[in-house]
């Protein structure tokens, strides 16, 4: 199991994130960061973030970082399972 914090901060910062960027920014990430961690890691990881924001309900900034930050990684999923 990988350590989340670390997991984290190798993430673009929040407001770079979004649905149109994830695509551009996720190859670029998977080159320099992606491969210390398993395709598991990121699932569990997005999964913890979007727990989080469900339980923060009603702290924007909280839940949509965290929204984001989830988004990202199942974008690198996806792309890790297209690659194969």
């Amino acid at each position: 199991m990988t350590d989340t914090f670390t997991l984290l901060t190798t993430l673009p910062h929040y407001s770079e994130m979004g649905m149109f960027a994830n695509p551009k920014l996720a190859p670029a990430w998977e080159a320099t960061h992606g491969r210390r961690f398993s395709t598991e890691d990121l699932l569990a990881t997005a999964g913890e973030l979007m727990d989080s924001a469900s339980v923060n309900d009603g702290a924007e900034w909280g839940e949509a970082t965290a929204r984001c930050q989830a988004g990202f990684l199942l974008n690198v999923v996806d792309l890790r399972t297209r690659a194969k």
